[in-house]
């Protein structure tokens, strides 16, 4: 959150809002986590683990909006250098 607060990244929200965002992605990044032992330990051998971990991740990669432009960050990006 620090790294996105030098980038401009405000909350816009109530505290309560906020800290609920910040636990939902706490309790996903805890079940991606047991995800993982699960897969790893439920295959024969390291390098097989390494590689379902690879197949099941390279997907989500090209799920995430940092590949298109956007309309919005496109605005934020223009309106910023008129100040």
């Amino acid at each position: 959150m620090v790294a996105g607060w030098f980038v401009g990244w405000t909350v816009r929200t109530d505290v309560f809002q906020f800290l609920a965002g910040v636990g939902l992605l706490l309790l996903f990044a805890f079940a991606m986590s047991w995800i993982g032992i699960w897969l790893g330990l439920s295959v024969p051998s390291v390098e097989v683990g390494q590689q379902v971990s690879f197949i099941v991740i390279f997907p989500i990669t090209f799920i995430s909006r940092v590949m298109w432009r956007s309309t919005a960050r496109l605005k934020s990006s223009v309106e910023t250098s008129l100040l």
